[in-house]
């Protein structure tokens, strides 16, 4: 299981999906991490909908190393939402004030993902963006719980 924050996430939710890429990716391995699920805080796990939405004042174009239409084959092969379904259960929690990763960003994903993977989405009333690692906020029972509960799942 992988818990991560913004950035953090994508690679989380890549690494999941990681199996999908065709043997002629650069990106692919014969053997990998095998992660059984994922807790997303403020998680970036659509790059092309990051780079419309400016995810993080441009940093989905910065970790590609070009925009959409300049590049699409690194996008395919980077952004986890190419890599659906990824095969593992997601959990998404945003703050409902995040001004870096919105929260209709992360409904946009939700929504396709659930076509694919089960995927549970919980919005936090009040909570920007860093809230979600600070354990004395009163957001972190509800992180504390995505944990406990995806844990238990297995």
């Amino acid at each position: 299981f992988t818990v991560g924050l913004s950035a953090g996430v994508h690679l989380a939710l890549w690494l999941a999906g990681r199996h999908h890429l065709p043997d002629t990716s650069p990106l692919q391995v014969a053997e990998g991490v095998r992660v059984h699920g994922v807790v997303s805080l403020a998680g970036i796990p659509d790059l092309i909908a990051g780079v419309q939405w400016n995810i993080c004042r441009g940093a989905c174009h910065e970790l590609v190393g070009g925009l959409p239409e300049a590049v699409p084959h690194r996008y395919q092969h980077a952004s986890p939402h190419a890599l659906l379904p990824l095969g593992i259960p997601q959990w998404h929690l945003v703050g409902t004030q995040d001004q870096l990763v919105p929260a209709a960003y992360i409904t946009q994903y939700v929504e396709v993902a659930t076509h694919h993977d089960e995927v549970r989405l919980e919005l936090l009333p009040d909570a920007g963006h860093f809230e979600l690692i600070v354990p004395t906020t009163a957001v972190w029972p509800a992180v504390r719980h995505a944990v406990l509960a995806l844990v238990e799942q297995e």
